[in-house]
């Protein structure tokens, strides 16, 4: 009886197939750069016996590496939405070709700068109903807010600072306020003019 219950507990666990394709790209793009604690973590499933199977791949493993490609492209999730525009980096291979008006259409794009991308990015990024629920709080109580404020509000809602302070100017344009504050200015003293 003891020798069914320790051949349970040696018998390896069905692989399903998304473990064996994990498993396969992991072969495919080596040991060294795979990470095996992540890798058993994300399969659930024990490191010695992901490491085993990567040291000593079953025929089915080793079919599926192959047919997987050797760079895997990544296919974009959403389009593209309108470019920012932004200032191109001008090289000096893009600048002499302006400059003698032969530029081939086989030369590299002009790339962005990465701090332009980035603001790309988190201006696409979507405010969520909690994030707009705490905006129109704060909306509610004062139409402009400090700096301390919008600083408080980036902090909570993790949104960009710029993208704040845009929400509070688009939502005061669609209620009409107007777009300058009114300088508050003494009252002139009663003159007596003298006759």
């Amino acid at each position: 009886m003891d020798d069914e219950e320790s051949d349970e507990e040696e018998r390896p666990p069905k692989l399903k197939n998304w473990q064996i394709r994990r498993l396969a790209h992991a072969l495919k793009i080596g040991r060294r750069k795979t990470s095996i604690k992540s890798l058993a973590a994300e399969l659930g499933l024990d490191r010695p016996f992901v490491l085993e199977l990567l040291r000593d791949p079953p025929p089915y493993l080793l079919l599926m590496c192959a047919s997987l490609p050797d760079k895997i492209v990544e296919t974009p999730s959403e389009p593209e939405s309108e470019p920012v525009e932004s200032l191109p980096i001008i090289t000096e291979d893009v600048a002499e070709a302006a400059l003698t008006d032969d530029i081939d259409e086989s030369k590299p794009k002009v790339q962005e700068p990465a701090h332009v991308m980035q603001t790309r990015w988190s201006m696409q990024k979507r405010i969520k109903k909690v994030h707009l629920e705490t905006l129109e709080r704060v909306y509610s109580r004062t139409k402009r807010p400090t700096n301390a404020m919008v600083s408080s509000i980036v902090h909570v809602t993790n949104l960009p600072w710029k993208r704040v302070v845009k929400w509070f100017e688009d939502k005061r344009l669609e209620d009409g306020i107007p777009d300058q504050r009114v300088r508050y200015r003494r009252p002139m003293p009663n003159t007596v003019s003298a006759n």
